[in-house]
């Protein structure tokens, strides 16, 4: 699953409405070894009776800075908005929870995207 969206994120910001800047800082972290360190924990949140997706609870990394946390949403919201009426449908609901992930951040982190404590 975390392959999947880095690599939807790394598809979106190909055409995504970001600062040219920002675009570079986002494909160094997300093409970086570590870059799958950067991608939220998350389980499903659904009903097993359910039909459709279920949907999915994603975890929030303490680490994470708030530039970091926006650069992933407007990624995430562009991707979205480039996907058929189709892929919508089968899509399964995101539902951020107030919860903490227990990943740690990684190693040498660009200061913009992680607070270090």
């Amino acid at each position: 699953m975390h392959l999947q969206k880095l690599e939807h994120r790394l598809k979106a910001l190909q055409t995504a409405p970001l600062r040219e800047d920002e675009k570079e800082k986002a494909l160094f972290l997300f093409s970086s070894p570590k870059a799958l360190e950067y991608i939220s924990s998350e389980k499903s949140d659904g009903d097993s009776n359910a039909t459709g997706p279920r949907s999915r609870k994603v975890f929030k990394l303490a680490f994470e800075r708030t530039k970091l946390k926006n650069m992933k949403r407007a990624l995430n919201e562009h991707r979205h908005k480039m996907l058929t009426d189709r892929q919508k449908r089968t899509t399964a609901a995101v539902r951020e929870s107030t919860e903490l992930s227990e990943r740690r951040p990684p190693g040498d982190s660009p200061k913009w995207a992680v607070r270090i404590n």
